[in-house]
């Protein structure tokens, strides 16, 4: 009597790369989130220093989740808006992971 269904090396030479797409979607995913979240703190910090009467702020450079770091900020007298876009870590190629977070915070004023 034969048995019947794939040999177990089938199914792991079938398998295996299943399992390891998704391990490194799961892995580039948590990258893109660590990347969200730096923006976002980059983006509160540097609103915060311009919003300050006399406030200056520096440029970002590139950090470890983040590539191609930009940031544009706009003081006006109510609010302060920083916007900071950049490229997270790619380990899946063809995909695009460009992260853009806006931080807006009140403007200092001496009435």
């Amino acid at each position: 009597m034969g048995e019947r269904g794939l040999s177990s090396s089938v199914q792991v030479a079938l398998l295996l790369p299943v399992a390891f797409t998704v391990l490194l979607g799961l892995l580039q995913w948590s990258f893109l989130l660590w990347a969200e979240a730096e923006a976002r703190g980059i983006a509160s910090n540097t609103a915060w220093d311009a919003a300050s009467i006399g406030g200056r702020y520096e440029k970002a450079g590139n950090t470890a989740a983040l590539r191609d770091v930009s940031v544009d900020v706009e003081r006006g007298e109510q609010v302060t808006v920083a916007i900071v876009s950049g490229h997270a870590l790619r380990l899946l190629p063809g995909i695009d992971l460009t992260v853009r977070q806006r931080a807006e915070v009140p403007s200092e004023r001496v009435d």
